[in-house]
């Protein structure tokens, strides 16, 4: 996106009315206003979806770039080797890019990819 990178689906779920009405997303993020999205309960911070692991890394996240503003950082994004200005529209951005601008080989992506789809189909087994 010409900001920077974004999640697709999550940009379309805070673009989006009927998004905001029922379910889990309405019930816990108030309807965007000057661009902006929150909680609807500030003090209250729902964790009931994320694993501890997915918890450290958003505060670790948060310790490192909480404090920019939001010009800062599409600032920052907009100097990461993965992100191409999309010239006004939008350009996906694919795991292997981002592996990649890691410095991650081709043989480690392959080798990653192929363990991401055992453990897809393993979990499949069990859904």
């Amino acid at each position: 996106m010409p900001h920077g990178p974004v999640l697709s689906s999550t940009l379309d779920r805070i673009n989006t009315r009927e998004a905001y009405q029922g379910g889990y997303w309405d019930s816990v993020i108030a309807p965007k206003a000057n661009h902006e999205v929150s909680l609807r309960e500030p003090d209250v911070v729902p964790n009931d979806q994320l694993s501890p692991a997915e918890e450290a890394l958003i505060d670790e996240i948060f310790e490192r770039y909480g404090s920019r503003t939001r010009w800062q950082l599409v600032d920052f994004t907009h100097t990461l080797p993965e992100w191409t200005d999309p010239q006004g529209s939008s350009i996906p951005i694919s795991p292997d890019e981002i592996l990649r601008s890691e410095g991650y080989s081709d043989d480690d992506i392959a080798q990653m990819k192929a363990e991401w789809e055992a453990a897809a189909y393993a979990r499949s087994l069990f859904a």
